[in-house]
């Protein structure tokens, strides 16, 4: 198959390209640079979230009996990808498989974490926990390591029986799995009021194993240094552990986990984490919220993380005055909904103003120009920039739209310099336009770009668009783009040649596209809010880093990072006084200077129970630095 049929089969829809491939593979024999190239586009879909996509190229490639260099990669994604779509007996058996033909392979364990995934949502709880206990033992890499020792903790205090865990430790040979069973054991024991047999568990561990793994945890059951009583604040803390999100809501509660374990230990025992799964669904949202609500000994709950599932949380936290901070959440109005609810990253509505009010008052801006994706973040980031703009003297003089990936912008952009041209002429009525081969001469464009102003020169008169003359009466061009779409708009930005200041939102924070200097040669000096700065003058994240370099052999994700600032943040607010939701719901509106490691939590602002402070950051001379 030649490189000509390879591109057709990776373009258009995906039935199409399949039906295609699957034709030429069929006359031509199988092209394992075809098949290379599907498994790389399989998994691009998968990681957008398009996972029917993925599944029809996944589908046909597991079919493929040859032996090819991402085999075992197609294997594993097509697994993956089934129990995204909840065909979990499908998945069970596809992964299953991986482990009997790649035994050895160093995905197993990605299998074997998927596999312990499918039996949790199928209610096999022990075939879950044992999954995930030997990912926890065994998987090379520290991150996987830690998914499955969180996730088998959570199974052990919240789906199994006492009879279950005991059975379990039996089973295994493994000193590692017996250890952290037996802890979880006595612990849950600890939890029912029976402290005498829980102390008798380890103990009769401990004479059997003189130096097991968790030592420490289980010597301090068996000696009695376990809190217990009314006195322990309870912290809900309700994300995705399973489902969809599970990876960021993994991330958010190592986070959690991490600024917990990291206080002194006599103030640990004051605290209790109450940890639930949501399984990425609204249904199961409301369920948990519930059941923290009809707890009294629960203060405040830390999640959800997604906006629909904490707009769904915020309902019955404010219904019962239950305190509910999400540390992720950024869609307008989930705080507006009830003195109860926060969110601790700040909204979309904040991140606008926030930048339009920069944009007028520092940056001296007048006229801007809007180019958004009609979807709902492009929308909410427009409004609220708009509407700030308007009220501070500013003036919109053109907007416009676009659907998908923006590859190919010519309409919008030709109404923006239509648009300019008109005010062009009535700033400067007299003067003349510059001369396109001056303009030229003095361009920083790539060749790539001039030659195509030069063909678009070279056509007759009356065909010629203005592209060629550089406009500078737009001051300012707001791109709230998606992520992964610099690379579409820096090049046709410069060749439609506005003179201007390029302000966007957070997803210009891309440091990989940024360092590209194919891109960035046309960026210097655009400027964009975001939640966290990354900068190496951020001494508070660089500590972060060397921790988790130490904990877990890898940086923090920005989710571990919201969830270790919203655990602190409610550990200093609740410190040894605040004992009641009525008193801590006093202390946290009044909150208007914690320093996390993402930055200042304020909820005293104009958006109330919104975090109101957000960074604005230029890209200067390929450098991402902090202005505000």
């Amino acid at each position: 198959m030649n490189l000509r049929k390879i591109n057709h089969c990776l373009g258009g829809s995906f039935l199409i390209s399949l039906f295609v491939c699957s034709a030429l593979f069929a006359q031509s024999g199988i092209d394992k640079l075809a098949v290379e190239n599907l498994s790389k586009k399989a998994v691009e879909e998968y990681k957008k979230g398009e996972y029917s996509s993925a599944l029809s190229i996944l589908g046909d490639l597991y079919k493929i009996r040859f032996k090819y260099r991402s085999k075992s990669i197609v294997h594993l994604m097509y697994g993956k990808t089934l129990y995204k779509l909840g065909e979990l007996e499908r998945a069970k058996r596809v992964q299953k498989d991986f482990l009997l033909k790649y035994p050895n392979d160093p995905l197993s364990y990605n299998a074997r974490h998927n596999l312990g995934e499918i039996y949790y949502r199928l209610g096999e709880f022990p075939m879950a926990t044992r999954e995930f206990l030997t990912v926890a033992v065994n998987a090379k890499r520290a991150p996987l390591r830690s998914k499955g020792l969180t996730l088998a903790g959570y199974i052990l205090e919240n789906k199994v029986t006492l009879d279950d865990i005991r059975k379990q430790r039996r089973e295994t040979v493994n000193i590692v799995e017996k250890a952290y069973l037996t802890l979880k054991l006595s612990e849950n024991l600890y939890e029912m009021g029976a402290m005498e047999l829980a102390r008798k568990e380890a103990a009769i561990f401990l004479a059997n194993y003189k130096n097991p793994p968790f030592k420490e945890d289980i010597e301090r059951i068996r000696d009695g240094k376990v809190s217990r009583g009314t006195s322990i604040v309870n912290i809900g803390v309700l994300l995705p552990l399973t489902g969809e999100n599970a990876e960021n809501g993994l991330s958010i509660l190592r986070g959690i986990k991490t600024a917990f374990n990291e206080q002194p230990p006599e103030f640990r025992k004051m605290f209790k984490l109450t940890i639930k799964d949501n399984e990425s669904d609204q249904v199961k949202t409301v369920k948990e919220m519930i059941k923290f609500a009809d707890d009294p000994s629960v203060m405040v709950v830390v999640g959800p993380m997604m906006s629909d599932n904490s707009t769904a949380a915020a309902a019955i936290a404010n219904s019962v005055g239950l305190p509910m901070i999400s540390p992720t959440a950024t869609r307008d109005g989930i705080a507006g909904i009830g003195s109860f609810s926060f969110q601790a990253n700040s909204d979309l509505s904040v991140r606008g103003k926030s930048l339009a009010k920069f944009a007028i008052d520092s940056l001296g801006l007048k006229r801007i120009a809007i180019l958004s994706p009609a979807n709902d973040y492009g929308k909410q980031m427009t409004d609220s920039f708009a509407r700030e703009i308007d009220e501070l003297g500013g003036e919109i003089v053109a907007q416009s739209w676009y659907y998908g990936e923006p590859k190919n912008l010519r309409l919008q952009f030709e109404q923006f310099r239509r648009i300019s041209f008109r005010i062009h002429e009535e700033l400067y009525p007299e003067e003349e336009p510059p001369d396109s081969a001056a303009i030229l001469a003095d361009s920083a464009l790539s060749d790539s770009v001039i030659m195509r102003m030069l063909t678009e020169l070279s056509k007759p008169p009356e065909e010629i668009d203005s592209g060629k003359v550089i406009l500078d009466v737009i001051d300012g061009f707001y791109l709230p783009i998606e992520f992964g779409e610099i690379k579409y708009l820096a090049p046709q930005f410069a060749f439609w040649n506005f003179k201007t200041q390029i302000l966007g939102g957070q997803n210009w924070y891309d440091e990989e596209m940024l360092s590209d200097k194919d891109i960035s040669r046309y960026l210097d000096g655009v400027t964009f809010t975001s939640d966290i700065y990354r900068g190496s003058d951020n001494l508070a994240l660089q500590n972060l880093k060397n921790k988790y370099k130490e904990l877990y052999n890898e940086e923090p994700f920005r989710t571990d990072i919201f969830g270790y600032d919203c655990l602190n943040m409610v550990l200093q607010l609740i410190g040894d006084k605040i004992r009641t939701r009525e008193n801590f719901i006093k202390k946290i509106t009044e909150l208007n200077n914690f320093r996390g490691v993402s930055g200042m939590i304020d909820f005293s602002g104009v958006s109330k129970r919104v975090n109101n402070s957000i960074h604005i950051l230029q890209f200067s001379k390929n450098e991402i630095v902090k202005i505000n």
